[in-house]
């Protein structure tokens, strides 16, 4: 287990990305995960930079869309600097609201990941509190929403309301729990999100130990608990408890804790804390093993 670092944390430092590169790793990073900056960077350049300073490229986060439409130029991109995980990150709650739209959706990751796994890539899938929700399985509701007669607006006040009252503690039983039984006979893996996990109101290990050896992954992100609803804050400032993320990625093998913070108020100085908190907590935790 090594610790990287979500570069969309850093999205607002002014400075080329080879720059940001450098910095992270001067902070004790050993990986990053990149997200839509670098199709604006010169990849060779990027290339260069994580040779340089021993940086592992971990993954890329990469809409669904540009996966499923690109599949010269950006593949291409990627293989230059060298990444093994693409990741499709914060898909909307409408994928979920019913059984059929998950199958669908189960459907076009598998077409994603076999396509993704013959240029040597593996396909993830990043959760959202979202997900971590019953779909409505009654079949007047499911039907309903299916056959396209319900306006978006509509659908996603009033079924949305209805798939919260349907909340369960059995992971199984959620979105992402049938995502995961409908694709287990194909190469796709999961990056779970503590921040998200904790929002949707369940604990990160329960949810580790649900996916094992297919969470090659975790995006270690930190959450208070406003009155409007779950926030992401800066690392150790929100309800995450570390040690136990650490235990839970260690029980399952996870093979990299990425820090990330969605809207940090100093990218610098959030880059510190992630790494006093993350990569500093990490190794006294493993130290202490």
């Amino acid at each position: 287990m090594r610790p990287a670092i979500q570069l969309h944390t850093v999205r607002e430092l002014e400075m080329p990305l080879p720059y940001v590169l450098r910095w992270v790793a001067d902070c004790g990073f050993e990986g990053v995960e990149f997200a839509g900056r670098i199709r604006h960077a010169n990849p060779d350049a990027v290339a260069e930079t994580l040779d340089e300073t021993g940086l592992v490229p971990v993954g890329a986060h990469v809409p669904l869309a540009h996966l499923e439409r690109d599949r010269g130029p950006l593949l291409d991109l990627y293989k230059t600097v060298n990444c093994r995980y693409l990741t499709i990150p914060h898909l909307p709650p409408k994928h979920f609201r019913t059984r059929n739209r998950v199958h669908e959706l189960g459907d076009r990751l598998e077409e994603v990941s076999h396509r993704l796994e013959t240029q040597g890539f593996r396909l993830l899938y990043h959760n959202t509190r979202y997900d971590l929700i019953p779909p409505l399985g009654r079949p007047g509701l499911g039907t309903l929403i299916d056959s396209g007669r319900v306006p978006g607006v509509v659908e996603g006040s009033v079924f949305e309301r209805l798939r919260q009252r349907k909340h369960t503690r059995v992971i199984g039983k959620t979105g992402l729990g049938r995502l995961s039984s409908y694709t287990r006979d194909i190469n796709l893996g999961f990056e779970i999100d503590t921040g998200e996990v904790y929002a949707a109101g369940y604990t990160p290990g329960t949810i580790f130990d649900a996916f094992g050896d297919r969470l090659p992954l975790v995006h270690v992100c930190d959450v208070t608990d406003a009155t409007d609803g779950y926030r992401s804050t800066a690392p150790g400032t929100g309800v995450t408890d570390y040690d136990a993320v650490f235990a839970g990625a260690v029980r399952n093998n996870v093979e990299w804790l990425v820090f990330e913070d969605d809207h940090p108020k100093d990218p610098a100085t959030i880059l510190q804390q992630g790494a006093d908190v993350v990569v500093d907590g990490m190794a006294e935790f493993l130290h202490a093993q």
